[in-house]
């Protein structure tokens, strides 16, 4: 086995020397670019063959001094050249030159070029540290800085201590200006950027994920098959991390992934995992154009000092209102179609009547190519439209006034012959579509706008979401006067800069057409610490969880309530599936629209809210469960067919999972003959809302 091992050492030596000499320059510059460690390889080499040849030399030269004498006297001359008794005058010039070249020059030469190589591999984002409960962003795009001051000042604290940690593949030193512009310096102070590929294991191996905090999957903007590509850093997150900490939940990872596609971002907000992901990773998938829809429509709206306005108005819709919200989008754009979305997940109210369309929220869409645009969005929410009302008009057809709330063209489909769903008796829903073909500087879309915003049961908000910016500024400044002057609020997406905007909108000009036009959109701004997202959404489901606790759990989980105790209510956000967790957000997100129905706020006193709830118990019962429905249609699922109907009557099990049909999604007046206790459940949402409140008071107070 020695002999073995000597041949095989001498052979590639042997043959390592031959390529050597073939090409030695080729050789010399693969290795010597190879990195610091060859650097110094080469360093050393040059310095030992010097150091042997010339001690060699000077064993034979005569004079005194053993051995090892000579050697420490030749190389202690080599290192300082210097004037030397001991040796010949010849050879000490020729150790001295010698000493010069491989000290004085070849090692403060590979001395400054380790240190340049080090700065340049820092700028390129090619130097990576052993970092610990860090936070990883995977991917950059013009969010990414919004999204780091949004990490650093999480719960109104400063956190400038956390190591957040960037990888993208652009150009690091580019990212790291832009972060320097956007952010101030003690939010960039702890943040790093490297560079690598999103969906490369090596790359993504060197962040050291297993010892992180979260992670963000954003991806870069350039990159085509942008969320592909971020499911494939999803599955290798999961990967890493479970290969290091074993598969419990105690140990999941928090792992936000950004979808550009919003049916993509739909698809996974109602569909499970893989089972090796789930059980790694907490899944949560998110979208720009959502961010902003709540940000607008939940966070905005409930904040008194943002300038943008609940739908409903500030005093909200109550039992007796006559009025309705009317939300008019002009550009079926991502923007558009996920603020129309948002919209019929939140605007849900206690005066809905099933026979009156005028106490319906109405979501008009006003697009140039809504035809086509009408198709894709029916095809992707269905069972939306196998239920609600909606009708299309084309304003190249009908030149005259377009605006009614009863014209023929409305559609009912629950009422049609050909419905599946006849027996459910009427259109129960609270929401109605409208699909408008045509130009918004037409005269029938301009004819539109002024008799809506004329209705005066309609709290009116128009949003220009164009997707070309100045399309977008020129629709919105030159709206008819009327509409700008009368409508609830001008919404106008402005995803890269609202100068415009911000300049026309003067309140302190008497003469100002623009005091209620507001942008929105931009992606600097694209994250918020305000959203309402998994902690409401969480002790929501923990409210629940203690009311109906089977028996053996019910003290534990009533004490564990009683006490806020964060982690029990992580172990039971974590059991739910993502269907689920989105359920009890979306119901986390209509607190603010509930207590204005109720004639409250959340400065009220809790005392105040709490009567007022209860006051109001069989209003907000049946409009959490006109919401409910909302969802579920949007989330792809119908009601029972005639025949599944009667099984439900007789058996009382509501649900068919692998058909995603559910009986509850029927009017109020026929689940509560049916199913009545299900209405308790709605009952308990509300309640939970209010805990919410008063545990967030608390916090505040504290």
């Amino acid at each position: 086995m020695n002999t073995n091992k000597k041949y095989t050492v001498t052979k590639y030596l042997w043959k390592w020397i031959k390529e050597f000499l073939r090409y030695p320059a080729l050789h010399f510059d693969r290795s010597f670019s190879n990195g610091t460690g060859k650097q110094i390889e080469w360093l050393m080499m040059v310095f030992l063959v010097v150091l042997g040849l010339l001690y060699f030399i000077y064993c034979l030269l005569p004079g005194e001094g053993s051995l090892g004498q000579r050697f420490s006297d030749l190389l202690f001359l080599l290192i300082d050249p210097t004037e030397s008794d001991k040796m010949p005058v010849v050879f000490t010039v020729i150790v001295d030159v010698l000493g010069l070249v491989v000290f004085g020059g070849m090692l403060i030469s590979v001395a400054s070029n380790i240190l340049e190589r080090r700065v340049e591999a820092y700028q390129n984002g090619n130097v990576f540290y052993k970092l610990c409960n860090h936070i990883v962003i995977i991917g950059y795009n013009d969010s990414v800085p919004s999204l780091v001051k949004m990490l650093r000042t999480q719960s109104g604290m400063m956190d400038e201590d956390t190591f957040i940690l960037i990888q993208s593949s652009k150009n690091s030193s580019e990212i790291r200006e832009r972060l320097l512009i956007e952010l101030d310096e003690w939010m960039v102070k702890n943040t790093i950027v490297v560079h690598g590929l999103s969906n490369s294991e090596e790359d993504i191996q060197k962040l050291n994920v297993p010892e992180c905090r979260m992670v963000y999957i954003i991806g870069d903007h350039t990159l085509e098959a942008h969320d592909s590509i971020n499911l494939e850093s999803l599955s290798i997150v999961s990967k890493l991390w479970s290969a290091v900490h074993p598969e419990s939940l105690e140990t999941k990872l928090h792992c936000n992934v950004l979808f550009e596609q919003q049916t993509l971002y739909n698809i996974f907000q109602f569909s499970e995992l893989d089972k090796k992901i789930a059980g790694a990773v907490s899944f949560h998938p998110f979208n720009l154009y959502e961010n902003w829809a709540k940000k607008v429509l939940v966070a905005g709206a409930a904040d008194s000092r943002s300038f943008y306005h609940p739908l409903e108005g500030k005093d909200g819709l109550q039992r007796d209102s006559k009025q309705h919200v009317h939300v008019i989008i002009i550009g079926m754009s991502r923007m558009g179609t996920a603020l129309a979305v948002e919209t019929a997940q939140i605007a849900h109210f206690p005066n809905f009547r099933e026979d009156d369309d005028s106490t319906r929220t109405h979501i008009t869409f006003i697009d140039s190519n809504a035809k086509e645009e009408m198709a894709f969005f029916k095809n992707r929410y269905s069972n939306v439209f196998d239920m609600m009302r909606w009708r299309y008009v084309d304003t190249k057809e009908d030149q005259d006034s377009i605006y009614s709330l009863t014209d023929k063209s409305w559609i009912n489909p629950i009422e049609e012959a050909s419905s599946e769903y006849k027996h459910l008796e009427s259109n129960f829903t609270d929401l109605q579509w409208e699909f408008i073909n045509g130009r918004v500087e037409s005269v029938a879309v301009r004819k539109y706008l002024t008799d809506a915003v004329s209705d005066e049961s309609a709290i009116t908000t128009i949003a220009v979401c164009l997707s070309e910016t100045q399309q977008a500024t020129q629709a919105a400044l030159y709206l008819p006067d009327y509409v700008l002057r009368n409508s609830h609020q001008v919404l106008i997406y402005q995803e890269e800069s609202d100068a415009i905007v911000r300049s026309v909108n003067n309140p302190e000009d008497p003469c100002t057409r623009y005091d209620r036009l507001f942008s929105f959109g931009l992606i600097k701004d694209a994250y918020s610490n305000d959203l309402i997202g998994d902690n409401e959404g969480k002790w929501i489901n923990a409210y629940w969880a203690k009311e109906f606790a089977p028996a053996d759990k019910r003290d534990d989980y009533q004490q564990a309530w009683k006490e806020k105790d964060e982690a029990w209510a992580e172990q039971l956000w974590e059991d739910l599936s993502v269907s689920n967790k989105w359920s009890s957000i979306h119901s986390a997100n209509m607190i603010y629209t509930k207590l204005r129905s109720i004639g409250c706020t959340v400065e009220d006193d809790i005392h105040v809210i709490r009567e007022a709830m209860e006051r109001n118990m069989q209003d907000l019962i049946f409009t959490e469960h006109n919401r409910w429905v909302t969802e579920q249609l949007l989330a792809g699922f119908r009601p029972l067919f005639a025949e599944e109907w009667k099984e439900y009557e007789k058996n009382k099990h509501p649900r068919k999972d692998a058909e995603k049909a559910h009986g509850n999604i029927c009017s109020n007046k026929m689940l509560a003959k049916v199913e009545p206790e299900s209405h308790e459940k709605d009952r308990q949402v509300t309640l939970a809302l209010l805990e919410i409140i008063e545990h967030n008071k608390r916090i505040m107070r504290n």
